[in-house]
């Protein structure tokens, strides 16, 4: 099986997994009790957060481990509100479900709620975000790099720009396709909040963290012991923990390598494809990452497709796992860009990891045109 649907979740690697297994199977207390062998398990979670952020590039900071993006989205969004009903909230019209279904609800309780445009490539409209952002604004959340598409947002300059308008106003980004994969140093791009998650990393599933800025107040939502410096409670994934940080480090050592090595992986798919002429690539200028490739089979429906290129032994997706889950027709975010009903029905998302070899990803290409070719002579 050739799987290329790293953008929903990737395979662990085995080394960190089995070193985080060790660990957890013999250092298995509670970090909250009080015996010397608890307090050794939480002092190692403190030097595994400490490592975290010298990879994030982030010093003076909270880091709160979640567990996953999903919950760290909401934990820095819904944890900012105020009772202050004339406070703005702008969110991009590109982002992943975790953050625009909490703006829905946001919008709910009276709130004004703003959504910027998004271009033809993907990216964030910046000239109509900005022409959104004014004194009463508390939020602008803006992803920064597309689940759906890999089209990269210029973070660093939106921050920027955003503080020139309003410097009260807090800055968060979904981090989670970009993390690990494209250069992030949190220092460097100035922002309030940052989201990034386990799974996407080869790490283990339902670990994440949420860096916030140290002069950033926020409020919890998980209420109990108090554990994350009272930010989220609940006992640590101390497991997850330990994988979310190994498998971060292990990237970071080899981050601009894999890069290369993904962009080559990607140009062999898409040379594959050349020979069809009802392929239609999205997000395809220079700011997009490598990572993703999203492109529209014209005539023929992504499902379709998808199902049949799984009994070949090809994995790939007709976009995001979290919004497969809404029983409802579209892409809102090929919509957003301005992709045609049909485009958006033949709609399909590779993505790589590091596991990914030359051979498969050309094979899988050349098993996608020929699926593609037979299902045009079906419908012939």
């Amino acid at each position: 099986m050739i799987y290329l649907d790293n953008a929903a979740t990737t395979k662990p690697f085995e080394d960190t997994l089995k070193e985080s297994v060790n660990y957890s199977y013999e250092n298995f207390y509670n970090p909250s009790s009080v015996y010397l062998p608890a307090f050794e398990v939480k002092k190692y979670i403190k030097e595994q957060k400490e490592q975290l952020k010298n990879i994030l590039g982030a010093n003076e900071c909270e880091l709160i481990f979640t567990s996953g993006a999903t919950e760290s989205n909401n934990l820095f969004l819904q944890g900012v509100l105020t009772s202050n009903k004339k406070e703005e909230y702008i969110f991009s019209l590109g982002e992943h479900a975790s953050i625009y279904e909490v703006a829905n609800i946001i919008k709910s309780k009276g709130y004004t709620v703003h959504f910027a445009k998004l271009t033809k490539n993907g990216q964030v409209d910046i000239d109509h975000l900005l022409s959104l952002v004014n004194l009463n604004t508390r939020l602008v959340s803006i992803i920064h790099v597309s689940n759906e598409t890999g089209a990269i947002n210029d973070i660093k300059t939106i921050v920027k720009l955003v503080k020139q308008k309003n410097s009260k106003t807090l800055v968060h980004s979904d981090g989670v396709q970009a993390f690990s994969k494209i250069n992030v140093n949190i220092s460097d791009l100035g922002i309030d909040a940052y989201t990034i998650s386990g799974h996407k990393i080869h790490a283990l599933k339902g670990i994440g963290a949420l860096y916030i800025k140290k002069s950033v107040n926020i409020k919890p939502i998980i209420f109990g012991g108090g554990q994350e410096n009272n930010f989220r409670s609940g006992t640590e994934n101390v497991l997850g923990i330990l994988s979310l940080v190994k498998s971060a480090t292990k990237l970071y050592i080899k981050q601009k390598e894999n890069y290369e090595n993904i962009k080559n992986l990607k140009i062999i798919f898409l040379n594959e494809l050349k020979p069809l002429n009802n392929i239609v690539l999205h997000a395809q200028n220079d700011n997009v990452s490598p990572y993703i490739i999203s492109l529209s089979v014209m005539g023929i429906k992504s499902e379709i497709l998808v199902h049949m290129l799984e009994k070949k032994g090809v994995l790939v997706s007709t976009g995001s796992s979290c919004s497969s889950n809404k029983k409802q027709a579209g892409n809102r975010i090929l919509e957003a860009m301005g992709c045609t009903k049909e485009e958006v029905l033949g709609s399909i998302r590779v993505s790589f990891s590091e596991f990914n070899e030359p051979n498969e990803v050309k094979l899988a290409g050349k098993i996608f045109k020929e699926t593609v070719n037979e299902l045009i002579q079906k419908i012939k």
